[in-house]
């Protein structure tokens, strides 16, 4: 059983249940489960879940108080089996100051830096939401509607027609796109040995210069909380055992104890740390018209070439598309797909984020 999700006061606590195939200590997710979810403090409050969504249980711990103590109750509706972590004080914010980003021409790449305050605090997890808008060298004024396949001839498909090509604007003609990425890492640090407590300029993340990600408009979002000191400890052993983990010469992975215990099988093992925490957030956006520091790392063949109708769909199967016709009359030219259509490199035109801000 492996049971994610820290407890947020101020806000939504999103927990995700699931079952596991443990290597080691580095456990891999099966299948989400049904489960009963709740936040529940030292006064006997208890804060259902609300709804659930893709993320997991959402429970609306918005208008619980830091000043409580808090744990979170699983039962497991197919084994009828109640999961319970330990009673968490809420740990207090840390206060990002700023985001900022330093190039870094020696290496080549984008450094993203945070400057902050450890408000009183000692250990700190954090994670980060990344967006990010691209466009294509060129810009195509036309698409290619490919036409139904209704048959097939020895497993190839025959297609019904040629297709079409057709004119197009943004966003349909795929010269913009969006990307999306959460971190994935886990990202904990201590100020324990610090006399000081405020950081300035500390580098938790970098983009090499010719990732994509870095080409035109970038936005990062970041998002710290203060955690216990075994918190902090359980996390530093997972994250040693999760960068051990295949290594011929890794020392033999120590077993990873939470904070979380079945109450009907307390040595039923159970995967997972749940923190009670407010948290800090800071946004940054990175504008490459400014800093001018990406750098493409492909070339492009941008030679043209000028198909027959009937031969349309068999230079789409080969990675072409049409980029505009030198007169307008005339049959388009196509070009290799790369140069005109966003979509190649895994965004979507229809995925601006509602807080764009450009």
């Amino acid at each position: 059983m492996v049971i994610e999700g820290d407890i947020l006061i101020g806000e939504f606590t999103t927990v995700k249940v699931s079952t596991t195939t443990p290597i080691s200590v580095i456990y891999q997710e099966e299948a989400n489960i049904s489960a009963e979810v709740s936040v529940v403090d030292d006064l006997g409050s208890v804060y259902p879940v609300k709804y659930r969504s893709s993320s997991g249980y959402m429970v609306d711990t918005r208008e619980a108080s830091p000043e409580r103590l808090y744990k979170l109750r699983v039962r497991n509706l197919r084994t009828n089996k109640t999961y319970e972590s330990s009673f968490q004080r809420v740990c207090k914010p840390g206060v990002i100051d700023s985001l900022s980003y330093i190039p870094d021409e020696k290496r080549d790449r984008m450094n993203i830096a945070i400057s902050m305050h450890a408000g009183g605090e000692s250990y700190f997890k954090w994670d980060y939401v990344e967006d990010w808008e691209y466009h294509t060298i060129l810009q195509a004024r036309y698409i290619y509607v490919p036409p139904t396949v209704t048959q097939y001839w020895w497993g190839s498909p025959v297609p019904n027609g040629p297709g079409e090509v057709v004119q197009a604007f943004v966003p349909d003609n795929n010269y913009y796109c969006w990307s999306h990425n959460e971190s994935s890492n886990i990202m904990v640090f201590s100020t324990e040995n610090q006399s000081d407590d405020r950081f300035v300029d500390l580098e938790f993340y970098s983009i090499n210069r010719t990732d994509r990600r870095i080409s035109y408009i970038y936005h990062i979002a970041v998002q710290l909380q203060a955690i216990t000191k075994d918190a902090y400890a359980y996390w530093q052993n997972v994250r040693n055992n999760s960068d051990y983990s295949g290594s011929l010469f890794a020392p033999n992975p120590s077993e990873v104890i939470g904070n979380i215990t079945c109450l009907e099988d307390p040595s039923e093992i159970v995967y997972g740390y749940i923190s009670a925490a407010q948290r800090s957030s800071n946004a940054l956006y990175i504008l490459n018209d400014r800093t001018g520091f990406y750098k493409e790392r492909e070339s492009f063949d941008e030679t043209l070439l000028q198909p027959r109708k009937d031969e349309w769909y068999d230079h789409y199967l080969a990675g072409y598309a049409p980029y505009a016709p030198p007169q307008p009359l005339a049959d388009p030219d196509w070009i290799s797909r790369r140069c005109v259509d966003c979509r190649v490199f895994g965004g979507s035109p229809y995925a601006k984020p509602d807080y764009w801000k450009y």
